[in-house]
């Protein structure tokens, strides 16, 4: 099982430990209305992979957590797909969780 960190690399230290690692987002990379799911295989070398969730603002953070929650209780309910990936990127632009859409670069 996977440690889940929550918040991005300004709020959460061991984030940005894994950004400064080049691992996951900097916080130069966030952007308004998006959230990141990032999980990381070995994430500090201890062996333990590394699930970050976290977004733009606290807003953004919480849905992308929901949608994580919602993955877990209820898979395939969402329009999200976590299928053999291992970042996903959401447009956290809207008000409930069942609205979060999967954003493809």
């Amino acid at each position: 099982m996977p440690v889940i960190l929550i918040g991005g690399p300004s709020v959460n230290a061991l984030v940005k430990e894994l950004a400064d690692a080049n691992k996951t987002w900097a916080s130069s990379d966030y952007a308004e209305n998006r959230a990141i799911i990032d999980l990381i295989a070995d994430a500090f070398a201890t062996g333990k992979d590394a699930l970050v969730i976290a977004g733009y603002a606290g807003k953004d953070t919480r849905l992308a957590a929901r949608v994580v929650a919602s993955e877990i209780l209820y898979p395939d309910t969402l329009s999200v797909d976590f299928t053999n990936k291992t970042r996903v990127i959401l447009n956290t632009g809207v008000t409930e969780y069942t609205d979060v859409t999967e954003v493809t670069e």
